[in-house]
């Protein structure tokens, strides 16, 4: 997968990832992360989106959860802008939850995976290096010389301390009308605090508030 290998190229810059090193007592997601009490920011984000009470039923679900530190890193205005569009909000909070399963890091690490979130979008994720990365995947489909082509785009809200250059897309064509996709800095999440287990799932606390195209494209 292009996007997974491009994003081990910031490891040496990463904090390993250590399996095991937060435990809390087991109860739903909610009051799992409430208990860890670093995802404050993120837990009112679900609860301004309704999707707190969906994350106390009965899952299993895994969530990529921004800590606090990630909420603090946004630039000023930004949460205030979500917080004021009911949609784009629930698109933003959507692209952290995995539903139907619950993904241990151990079946992270060693692997470079794609995952369908809530709300049909797609999460790449790459554990080739002893850490965990996640970028969001925009699938898109254009048009050369009368042939469908559907390309993989990673994008990312650009406030990370890790940026890189996401690949370009290739198109298989011989013809003169097929046009190159420029590269693009894109911003690259990193768990931070691993499988903190829940009764109905797993929370993954990340650096960076993940934001889909559409939010981006909306600012």
């Amino acid at each position: 997968m292009s996007q997974c290998a491009t994003l081990s190229r910031a490891a040496a810059l990463a904090i390993p990832v250590t399996l095991g090193a937060w435990t809390v007592q087991a109860a739903d997601l909610i009051q799992t992360a409430e208990q860890v009490g670093r995802f404050n920011s993120f837990l009112g984000v679900l609860e301004a989106t309704g999707m707190a009470d969906m994350l106390k039923g009965e899952g299993p679900f895994t969530v990529f959860a921004p800590t606090d530190e990630a909420f603090a890193q946004l630039p000023p205005g930004t949460l205030d802008r979500l917080l004021a569009d009911e949609e784009l909000l629930q698109k933003a909070v959507q692209s952290h939850i995995v539903t139907d399963a619950a993904i241990p890091a151990g079946d992270l690490l060693g692997q470079a995976v794609e995952v369908a979130t809530l709300g049909g979008g797609t999460l790449a994720i790459d554990g080739t290096d002893g850490v965990i990365f996640l970028v969001p995947i925009e699938v898109s489909v254009t048009e050369v010389e009368g042939q469908t082509v559907v390309h993989q785009k990673s994008v990312a809200t650009p406030i990370s301390a890790i940026v890189v250059e996401s690949p370009q897309n290739s198109v298989a064509s011989t013809g003169p009308t097929a046009t190159p996709v420029e590269q693009e800095p894109i911003g690259v999440a990193i768990v931070v605090e691993p499988d903190l287990g829940a009764d109905n799932g797993v929370i993954h606390g990340i650096d960076l508030l993940l934001l889909p195209s559409e939010v981006l494209q909306s600012f």
